[in-house]
């Protein structure tokens, strides 16, 4: 019950805040980072919202990312550098 409860406020805060990027892990319980993200770019108050999942697996990836509405992935175990890299390609450099 805790876990779905932080789910929806983060879900809530989302909806309340403006962020810039989300990060979502690919495994996460109750709802999947896929699952999660439909949800964001379902909701015309967050679709335009990108997000970028923390992986460690390789299964179809590509095709999960793109049909879900995310901006991309980044592989773990990663450097730093990369997940700069990745930011600065989908925000900017002054994001």
């Amino acid at each position: 019950m805790a876990r779905l409860y932080s789910l929806i406020r983060a879900l809530s805060l989302l909806r309340k805040e403006k962020f810039d990027l989300v990060f979502l892990d690919l495994r996460l319980p109750i709802l999947n980072g896929i699952q999660i993200c439909g949800i964001i770019k379902s909701d015309n108050s967050l679709k335009d919202t990108p997000v970028i999942f923390f992986t460690a697996s390789f299964d179809s990836l590509d095709v999960k990312v793109e049909e879900c509405g995310a901006q991309g992935y980044i592989l773990k175990p990663f450097e730093p550098e990369q997940l700069l890299e990745k930011v600065r390609s989908i925000i900017g450099e002054s994001g």
